[in-house]
């Protein structure tokens, strides 16, 4: 077995603070099938990566925008 070349691994730097809470949530739009969610970005030291909708206790699929449109 030979060497390899080196490589550099580098870790995420842990959190010093929890992103903030969404403030502004809205319905933007709304039908008898559909919803559209809005709320202002949440913010924390490193970014936030993606928001997760929760409907009657279960986490929809996670978005990385600041809407979310939901079927009823």
């Amino acid at each position: 077995m030979s060497e390899s070349d080196p490589f550099l691994v580098t870790t995420p730097t842990a959190r010093t603070w929890p992103p903030v809470v969404p403030q502004n949530l809205r319905a933007t739009s709304r039908s008898t099938t559909q919803i559209i969610l809005a709320w202002d970005p949440s913010t924390d030291d490193t970014g936030v990566a993606s928001y997760v909708v929760t409907r009657n206790g279960v986490d929809l699929p996670a978005t990385t925008q600041t809407t979310y449109t939901d079927g009823l």
